[in-house]
């Protein structure tokens, strides 16, 4: 019996640690893809509720005032929808090499594009640099 439960534990751990939706530990393009437009805004939403509450944690700590406001200049611009946002991850999701990168670190470069911080062609210079973090 014993046997059995331990097969069966280790069958699901291989299952599940073989999982290409997730580059170290966090939803990739692929897990994107496959998500409803619903699921994607909510995701968004949440990425968004994440880091007005690391700017009000950042803003408030007295020995990271500059990375507080860097953080808040970054991400702040609301010239956008997250609908929006939806559709550029959608973009850079489409370039097969892109999948692997996490949706957090891909919305957070966008983000910065959006907010005047980077341009074009930094936004993919930056997709370019996470690839060499994660590509191992």
């Amino acid at each position: 019996m014993k046997l059995i439960i331990m097969i069966i534990l280790f069958a699901t751990t291989i299952a599940y640690s073989q999982s290409n939706d997730f580059t170290d530990g966090f939803p990739n393009g692929r897990y994107w893809n496959n998500s409803s437009n619903e699921s994607k805004l909510f995701y968004l939403l949440g990425l968004d509720d994440a880091f007005s509450i690391s700017r009000v944690f950042l803003n408030v700590k007295k020995n990271m005032p500059k990375i507080g406001l860097q953080l808040y200049n970054n991400y702040s611009a609301k010239n956008y929808t997250n609908s929006e946002i939806s559709n550029v991850i959608d973009s850079v999701y489409s370039k097969i090499e892109f999948l692997i990168l996490p949706i957090r670190d891909v919305a957070s470069i966008i983000l910065e594009r959006y907010s005047g911080v980077i341009t074009e062609k930094e936004m993919y210079d930056k997709f370019q640099t996470c690839l060499k973090i994660y590509v191992k």
